[in-house]
């Protein structure tokens, strides 16, 4: 498992990698990091990495949910934590 300072820079990492992607706006490159923490989905457990974006254009969408595995595979993101 990889800690919970790597899991912070390994998901700013997926944030700029999104963006280049066109997945997401290109303010989220400005976005301030929440919270990561450790989560149980299912039977499994993820760390769940929470950034804030008050520039985003969509303001249901000012929250961002990077998702990586204990070992700090990128998982997936998404703009409700589900």
């Amino acid at each position: 498992p990889v800690s919970k300072a790597e899991v912070q820079k390994i998901a700013t990492d997926s944030i700029d990698q999104l963006i280049q992607r066109d997945s997401i706006e290109k303010t989220w490159s400005t976005a301030s990091l929440q919270s990561a923490e450790k989560k149980e989905f299912g039977d499994k457990m993820e760390w769940v990495v929470v950034f804030k974006n008050e520039k985003a254009s969509n303001s249901k969408e000012q929250n961002l949910y990077v998702f990586l595995s204990l070992e700090g595979q990128y998982i997936a993101a998404n703009y409700t934590g589900e």
